[in-house]
């Protein structure tokens, strides 16, 4: 009897400094997306030579925030016909231009899986509804750039 409750003392013991570590490491994590968070509002706006903010105070906002995004996407996106024994799957990469009065413009591919992947990123994209534009730091509506993957799978 005092053998089994040494050996459950020692059971107790382990599971409570796994618990202690894991709670120490969450801890640790919260901590580095609180400075992540801090450090990115912290930071200067970033404009290419076109005019386009690759970062801004704030970013473009989907209407609906990101689940909604992806919503969207999966309901227009479309698997493309490409051959009855060809079998694609993989990610197209995409990036555009929120303009600063909220509507998708220039959307180019930039990790690409073939050209029919390609076209209907590019088809779904153009049909995004309109945004929430960034803001740079003096609060003035501006275009940015926003970058998507976009992941294609049978089934």
């Amino acid at each position: 009897m005092l053998q089994q409750l040494k050996k459950h003392r020692q059971t107790l013991l382990i599971i409570a400094i796994a618990m202690i570590t894991c709670s120490i490491s969450d801890i640790a994590r919260a901590q580095n997306v609180l400075k992540t968070t801090t450090q990115q509002d912290t930071t200067k706006d970033v404009i290419d030579s076109n005019g386009v903010y690759k970062r801004a105070k704030t970013t473009p906002q989907f209407p609906g925030g990101e689940q909604a995004m992806l919503r969207f996407i999966m309901k227009k996106l479309k698997y493309p016909k490409i051959g009855k024994d060809a079998v694609y799957e993989g990610l197209v990469k995409v990036r555009f231009v929120i303009s600063k009065t909220g509507q998708v413009k220039d959307v180019k591919v930039v990790k690409s899986l073939s050209p029919s992947f390609d076209q209907e990123a590019i088809r779904v994209i153009s049909k995004l509804p309109d945004w929430t534009p960034a803001k740079n730091e003096q609060g003035e509506d501006v275009d940015m750039y926003f970058q998507i993957p976009i992941s294609f799978k049978m089934g």
